[in-house]
Order: C-alpha cells, then sequence, then structure tokens
C-alpha cells in the first residue's frame, strides 16, 4: 500500500501522487455532502412554491416569499460550492486518464486548459452576438430594461391589477422613445417580473412600431429551478424575442458570472430603464449602481420608473378606460 510520506535517499518526501488522490477524495465527499444538501434545499423551495401557490392570506404569503428567497439565495451559494469540488474532481480525473495512458503531454494540456478556465473568469466568445449588435453601431439604438423581481411587487398572477399598470407604465414610455427615434433595440434578461414583462411589452408593440428584442442570461440553464409554469413562460418568450443568448456557457457556478452580464449589458447598450426605486432597494439596486458607476465614465442616459410614476400610470389608466366606459 502507497504512503503519504515516503522514505528516499535524499530524506522524507511527499509522494505527490497519493496526495492528490487524498484531495480527490477529500473533495469528492464534500462534493457528496454539498449535493446532499442542495437536494434538500430544492425540495424545501419546491415545498414554499406549492404553500405560495395556495396561500390567501397576504401577510403569510409575504412571509413564505422571503422565505423561500432565503432558499434560493442558499441553493446558489451551496451551488457555486459544488461546481468548485466538481471541478476539482474532474480534472483529477482527467489527470488520472492521461496519468494511465502515458501521454505527458494530455497532462500537459489539461493543467493549461485548468488554468486558462479560471483565468478568464468564466467569460464566453461573445464574437457573433458582438458582430451583431456592433454590425450597424452608428444606426443601432439599444435599450437596457431591467427592474424589479415579480416577488418584490407582490405580483403572483399574470392577472393581477398591478400588472396591468405596470405594462401601461413601461409601454408609454417605449413608446415615446420609440416615436422620437431614440430605440430600435429593447435588449433585457430573464428574471421573472419587470425584465420578462419589458419585453412582453415590446413584442406587442412590434406591430406599430419598428422594433427589436433581445433576450440575454448571465448564465446557461437559468431557468431550470423554476416551476413548470414559469418554465414554459420562460420559453415561450425565447420563441418570440428576435435573438437570446447567454453571457456565460456554464450553468451557474460562481458570482463574476453576473459581473460579467452586468458588464456586457453596460458596453452593449446605449442607455437604460429601470422600473425601480431608489428609495425601496431590492435585486435591481446592484444594477442601478453599476449604470450609475459606468457614467462617470461614459455618456449613458438612465430613466427611472419609480412608484411615483407608477401611482400616476393607474391614475392615467383608470382615467382613460373610465371615459372609454362611458
Amino acid at each position: 500500500q502507497a504512503k503519504l510520506f515516503e522514505e528516499t535517499s535524499n530524506g522524507i518526501r511527499l509522494n505527490a501522487q497519493e496526495y492528490t488522490k487524498l484531495e480527490r477524495a477529500y473533495a469528492q465527499g464534500k462534493l457528496d455532502d454539498t449535493n446532499s444538501k442542495l437536494e434538500t434545499l430544492k425540495s424545501k423551495y419546491d415545498d414554499l412554491t406549492r404553500k405560495i401557490a395556495t396561500c390567501t392570506d397576504a401577510e403569510e404569503r409575504a412571509n413564505l416569499v422571503s422565505q423561500q428567497e432565503d432558499v434560493r439565495q442558499k441553493i446558489n451559494d451551496l451551488g457555486e460550492l459544488a461546481s468548485q469540488y466538481e471541478g476539482l474532481t474532474s480534472k483529477y480525473n482527467a489527470w488520472q486518464k492521461a496519468e494511465e495512458a502515458g501521454s505527458d503531454r494530455d497532462m500537459y494540456e489539461n493543467v493549461l486548459k485548468g488554468f486558462e478556465e479560471v483565468d478568464d473568469e468564466l467569460i464566453i466568445d461573445l464574437k457573433d452576438f458582438k458582430s451583431f449588435l456592433e454590425k450597424g453601431r452608428i444606426r443601432m439604438k439599444r435599450l437596457w430594461v431591467t427592474g424589479y423581481r415579480s416577488y418584490e411587487l407582490g405580483v403572483f398572477s399574470d392577472k393581477d391589477p398591478k400588472l396591468t399598470v405596470i405594462k401601461y407604465a413601461l409601454s408609454n414610455y417605449l413608446k415615446s422613445l420609440l416615436e422620437e427615434g431614440k430605440i430600435d433595440w429593447v435588449i433585457s434578461g430573464a428574471n421573472l417580473g419587470v425584465e420578462q414583462w419589458a419585453l412582453e411589452t415590446a413584442i406587442s408593440l412590434q406591430n406599430e412600431y419598428s422594433v427589436h428584442t433581445a433576450l440575454m442570461t448571465p448564465y446557461l440553464e437559468f431557468s431550470k429551478r423554476w416551476n413548470d409554469s414559469n418554465q414554459m413562460k420562460y420559453q415561450n418568450l425565447t420563441e418570440q424575442v428576435d435573438f437570446t443568448a447567454s453571457t456565460s456557457d456554464y450553468p451557474y457556478m460562481r458570482p463574476s458570472q453576473l459581473k460579467n452580464y452586468q458588464n456586457f449589458m453596460l458596453e452593449h447598450t446605449d442607455r437604460a430603464l429601470l422600473l425601480y426605486d431608489p428609495e425601496h432597494p431590492g435585486k435591481t439596486k446592484y444594477d442601478y449602481e453599476a449604470i450609475k458607476k459606468y457614467q462617470e465614465k461614459s455618456d449613458y442616459p438612465l430613466d427611472i420608473i419609480d412608484f411615483y410614476d407608477l401611482q400616476e400610470a393607474a391614475k392615467e389608466y383608470e382615467e382613460n378606460h373610465r371615459k372609454n366606459f362611458y
């Protein structure tokens, strides 16, 4: 049986091969443990999803949504940890196979590839889409739209009156920019909430205006953990937009994928619209802060639809429909 330390003519030395095996076994054990925790959290998340769907008490529902968000964050954190352990074990397996085959070159190239994957922080080659967006850089006018998640606004149904007002406000804003010739592309993410609603609104305007739509995600399998209904919405939306892509070649692995996505959106759009109120921060505060910082070195207009604007939109919508009714 091989030992971790060996006695040689030059003294005691560490057996590198046995140490690597030990490291691999440790990582595999941690991976199994982490995956087990992930399955437990996923079951809890799904259970909360079912409870939210049937809950009729507003206060209790808000509490359940808050619990679900905490679980979602834990899942993301554990998922990142699992990917690190998984990366270590898979790299070891590749190394082991190369060693058994007696190919030093394969081992060398595997090590280099491993360093490259870490060094570039998983930024994928988006040459096709970058070229596509920049082909008419002077001509194209691209708007990035983002904002609150649906649960942050308490919208849990497509029939919620709040959603009608939100889409009305988005539609008015997009029409204004389109009529002024300030945009011809609406580019957004896939998060449940303002991002999907903005793309749906832009698509609904395509019969009246020449506007294109693009849906971008920060990593692959973006909707994997959503329930069937939300996955179906996502799938339908990807089929309706003019373009869809991910800024990463991998499923979620690390926070840097979100930062890379943020940078990509800033560098490949010409202005932004946030449905967001700085006095009531949510997930969108990270995009808001990134945009404000980007404005320090770039001419990048930012428009905000806040809660006051939504209240005004609600009044206007009600007045218009009251007139139509009479």
